[in-house]
């Protein structure tokens, strides 16, 4: 239990995502008393940064990595003033690599990696940037999901010179930028014992998007409770949304 005061202290406070975001919702769920889901915002000037992460596993290992990536990514952030998202996950992978002790043939004996979705969103310009390891980005606008895929490269488990794209996609005014981990997606449960899966994930999410963000939380949990019913959590869960304007 105290661990996981630590991580919380670590996660950014309710009080400085209200300063960035006036509308917003964070469902957070480990699978235990720690997780390997962690996210992360930010922001310096006129650039908002959003980014959720799933490490490799969940408990004190998936926990361990969380911390590790929390504190490479504020430093690449905050101090190094890292401007584009591709950079982000192309430092961090580098950050990471070079974070664990390796073999007599130079090779990390840490395989773990994490999956994520890094936006930075220019509230002047009105751009958001997106790159991703893995995990996608939705927008909701309009009651329809817009989908940006990631590259299916994990960071931190990826060879040298790894390279991520960068997508940039105009916000506008009511727009809500959902980022997740596959915790939720992957649950088993339902009639017949099956994953929740993306497609039923996007369809609930479009169906929710024209409510107050604290009903969606709240919609979003009670789903995934019903949906599990007797079966165990299998995963970290962790749902987010923004409204950046």
């Amino acid at each position: 239990t105290y661990a996981r005061r630590i991580q919380t202290a670590l996660l950014p406070t309710p009080a400085l995502i209200s300063k960035l975001f006036t509308d917003y919702f964070i469902f957070y769920r480990p699978k235990h008393i720690v997780s390997g889901d962690f996210y992360w915002v930010s922001a310096t000037d006129d650039k908002l940064y959003l980014a959720a992460a799933d490490c490799t596993g969940h408990g004190v290992p998936g926990a361990l990595m969380s911390m590790i990536g929390l504190e490479i990514l504020q430093k690449i952030i905050n101090e190094s003033r890292t401007e584009h998202s591709e950079q982000i996950l192309e430092a961090l992978n580098r950050e990471l690599e070079s974070a664990f002790n390796k073999d007599e043939i130079g090779e990390s004996e840490i395989k773990d990696g994490i999956e994520m979705s890094m936006c930075i969103i220019n509230r002047s310009t009105k751009q958001m940037e997106y790159s991703g390891a893995f995990l996608p980005v939705y927008i909701a606008r309009d009651e329809k999901l817009i989908e940006i895929k990631g590259d299916k490269i994990n960071v931190g488990q990826s060879i040298k010179d790894v390279f991520f794209n960068r997508h940039t996609e105009k916000i506008e005014p009511g727009d809500i930028i959902y980022m997740f981990s596959d915790g939720y997606a992957d649950q088993f449960g339902g009639p017949e014992n099956k994953k929740f899966m993306y497609r039923r994930l996007r369809h609930l999410l479009v169906t929710i998007s024209k409510f107050p963000m604290d009903d969606q939380r709240r919609i979003l949990e009670e789903t995934i409770i019903s949906w599990m019913s007797d079966t165990d959590q299998i995963d970290d869960i962790m749902v987010m949304g923004f409204k950046p304007f």
